[in-house]
C-alpha cells in the first residue's frame, strides 16, 4: 500500500510539471515564473542562433535551444511573467 501511494503523488508531480514546463540544469520554469527566474537560471535568450527574443507591447518570446540532446522550448511573457511553454520541433 504504501508503494502504490508513492508512486500516485510522484506521478501527479510528474504530471504537473511536464505540463509546461521546461528545465534549465536543475531549476524548473513553469506558467507564472517571472522573466528575472528565466533569465537567471536559463540565461540570457540571444539573438545569436541558439535563443532568440522578439517582443511587441508588453508580450514577449523567448525562444531558448540548450543543444541537440534537449527540446527547444519557447516561452511565452506577458508583463514580464512566463504564461505559455510551447515545445518546438527540431528540423
Amino acid at each position: 500500500m504504501k508503494t502504490l501511494i508513492t508512486m500516485l503523488v510522484t506521478l501527479m508531480f510528474c504530471a504537473s510539471v511536464s505540463a509546461a514546463s521546461m528545465r534549465c540544469g536543475s531549476k524548473i520554469i513553469q506558467e507564472g515564473t517571472s522573466a528575472a527566474k528565466v533569465l537567471e537560471y536559463c540565461g540570457t535568450p540571444l539573438e545569436s542562433g541558439a535563443a532568440s527574443v522578439s517582443a511587441s507591447d508588453n508580450n514577449q518570446t523567448w525562444t531558448y535551444d540548450h543543444g541537440s540532446t534537449h527540446m527547444i522550448h519557447q516561452l511565452h511573457l506577458t508583463n514580464g511573467v512566463v504564461t505559455a511553454i510551447r515545445d518546438l520541433p527540431r528540423n
